[in-house]
């Protein structure tokens, strides 16, 4: 089955075999996916699947379904709202969040470096320990976040880079690719 660029959002996909399936760039929006199998589908670059309905049985290699989102390194999570999820810890370095809404979502600890939070808004979330190296953060909403032994996206540390308070609002990778509104 070759499924690549697909729409199969709001499609009741029950027990729905994805063996060898390409889902490269498919949307999955909104899909149930309850007893499905995604760990023999293949390619999941690019896969966007958001407000499932109900998650997969076994999520695709190395991503994993919370909050109806499947995420993990390289996701594509663009528009997904992930306001106040638990994501501490997590490894999404890579994802695309262009767009979304991690308004106080616990992203303390998480692996975030190389992703694009262009456009996103994180008011209020936690990024204690979070690692933002190389992370894109243009026109992004940043007011009101925990900073806390933060990786900053240039590489520096948001406890030992001068900031008073402890931020990462003046240590971004590229200095025009500024927040629309970045404070702790």
């Amino acid at each position: 089955m070759r499924s690549s660029s697909g729409r199969l959002g709001d499609t009741n996909l029950l027990n729905a075999d994805f063996t060898n399936t390409d889902l490269e760039f498919t949307t999955l929006d909104g899909a149930i996916l309850s007893g499905v199998d995604l760990s023999k589908a293949f390619n999941v670059f690019g896969l966007h699947a958001t407000a499932l309905v109900e998650c997969p049985a076994v999520p695709p290699p190395g991503l994993s379904c919370v909050a109806g989102t499947l995420l993990g390194p390289g996701a594509n999570l663009s528009q997904a709202d992930l306001h106040g999820v638990d994501l501490h810890g997590r490894d999404l370095h890579g994802a695309n969040l262009t767009g979304s809404d991690l308004r106080g979502a616990d992203l303390s600890g998480a692996d975030l470096s190389a992703v694009n939070l262009g456009v996103a808004d994180a008011s209020g979330a936690n990024l204690g320990n979070a690692n933002l190296t190389d992370a894109l953060v243009l026109y992004a909403v940043l007011g009101d976040m925990l900073w806390s032994a933060t990786v900053c996206p240039d590489g520096t540390r948001s406890d030992t880079n001068g900031s008073i308070p402890e931020s990462c609002c003046w240590n971004l990778a590229e200095p025009q690719a500024r927040p629309v509104r970045c404070d702790p």
